[in-house]
């Protein structure tokens, strides 16, 4: 099994620097709540899933792939013998979802 820890983005890390150094606008507290508030789902989603537990697997949580220009962000990526699982989590007004989206890469790419 591997299994990297889970880190606050950099939305979230810029936000409670920021917080210390001055007081936040609207807009800003609006967008530190929500970083914080997903954060929050992550690590929720973290904790369940380690209570389930995931041997014989590896889990990328965080997982930023650049491609040419193009950056995506995946909340936690799931590899097991059988394939490749993409969990994106949302948290919201407290409740936290998950949805995990599945399908082959043929071969080649």
């Amino acid at each position: 099994m591997f299994l990297n820890p889970r880190l606050k983005s950099h939305d979230l890390l810029f936000y409670d620097a920021l917080e210390k150094r001055t007081e936040l606008t609207k807009h800003e507290n609006r967008r530190h709540a929500a970083a914080l508030k997903g954060f929050e789902g992550e690590c929720l989603y973290d904790e369940i899933f380690n209570d389930v537990g995931h041997d014989d697997v590896l889990v990328y949580r965080d997982l930023y792939l650049k491609i040419g220009e193009s950056v995506t962000q995946y909340d936690a990526l799931v590899i097991d013998d059988e394939g490749i699982v993409v969990n994106e989590i949302k948290n919201y007004t407290e409740i936290t979802r998950w949805k995990a989206v599945t399908g082959t890469v043929p071969a080649g790419g």
